[in-house]
């Protein structure tokens, strides 16, 4: 469900940080009719690149599709 627009990899190295995560304290998904799923994906994707304890959360505005 997820779109790379950016390399989390290719972000670290465009700021200098290419040997260290990037300072990521939270992750907010936006309206979408699949909301659990994107949030899922966001902290599978999160777990899988050494960002364990980022918090991940979901916009209360609701999806008008």
């Amino acid at each position: 469900m997820l779109i790379p627009y950016y390399s989390l990899k290719e972000l670290s190295k465009a700021i200098g940080r290419e040997d260290r995560n990037l300072p990521l304290r939270s992750v907010r998904i936006g309206p979408s009719p699949n909301k659990a799923l994107n949030l899922t994906s966001v902290k599978m994707l999160l777990d899988r690149c050494g960002y364990q304890q980022v918090s991940v959360d979901a916009s209360s505005t609701p999806y008008r599709g």
